[in-house]
């Protein structure tokens, strides 16, 4: 998969979507998605680098919990990527309710 085939399948949600933060006024009412990649496991043999496997990690913030809003969004992520795990709490200090879905992607350019 291609960093931007990550992108293109996480907007098949039908939510905003974006990389890493929202610029300044730019953030949209939620719900949304903000993914990263804050971590790499690539497959390493003989002093080589064969394969770039990075976490993805896949924050959905809503006002407050929503199972249909997850469910849509679990939906995309069963159909595109491998199997992931699911946390969930709520963020006082912005008032919002943050899911993560946390996977591994094989990423080939």
């Amino acid at each position: 998969m291609r960093y931007s085939e990550v992108y293109d399948a996480l907007k098949e949600t039908g939510l905003p979507v974006t990389y890493e933060f929202w610029e300044n006024g730019d953030i949209p009412p939620l719900p949304y998605i903000v993914f990263t990649y804050p971590d790499n496991d690539d497959f390493i043999a003989d002093n080589t680098n064969y394969s770039e496997i990075v976490t993805l990690q896949v924050g959905l913030y809503t006002k407050r919990r929503s199972v249909a809003v997850e469910r849509g969004v679990e939906n995309v992520l069963k159909q595109y990527f491998t199997p992931y795990r699911k946390t969930s709490d709520y963020v006082s200090a912005d008032s919002l309710q943050e899911t993560l879905y946390t996977l591994e992607v094989a990423i080939n350019g």
